[in-house]
């Protein structure tokens, strides 16, 4: 089963796209910003990122560059996924080194099917 970790600061929306995945049959590690996420990286193995940008402490571009700076996670697959849908911040999204990014409100499907893709690209992309 693969794990990914979901970062997010609202609880309604981490709520929420735990339900999606979890019944999508992934195994899920949470975190509510980019500080508790580099702990969550740093002791449990996982296979993806999810990760909203706008949070206290560190945000997700911030912990995206955290990730492709670590020896250990630079070949993870991270997903923004984020209320923030100029073409200005996707862009800055890619930049930072995401691999994805998906604007709020999203569907569900697209959601599992991104997470799917990311997967199956895992080890392809980077």
């Amino acid at each position: 089963m693969k794990k990914i970790l979901v970062v997010e600061d609202e609880l309604s929306f981490r709520t929420l796209i735990e339900r999606i995945l979890k019944r999508a049959g992934f195994d899920l590690a949470v975190a509510a910003d980019g500080v508790e996420a580099t702990a969550v990286l740093q002791t449990q193995n996982v296979d993806l990122m999810i990760s909203d940008w706008n949070m206290p402490n560190m945000d997700g571009s911030q912990l995206v560059r955290w990730v492709r700076r670590s020896p250990a996670h630079t070949r993870l697959p991270v997903l923004m996924l984020t209320v923030r849908t100029l073409p200005a911040d996707e862009v800055e999204g890619f930049e930072c080194g995401a691999d994805d990014y998906l604007a709020k409100p999203y569907s569900p499907k697209e959601l599992v099917a991104r997470v799917e893709r990311l997967l199956g690209a895992n080890g392809v992309w980077r």
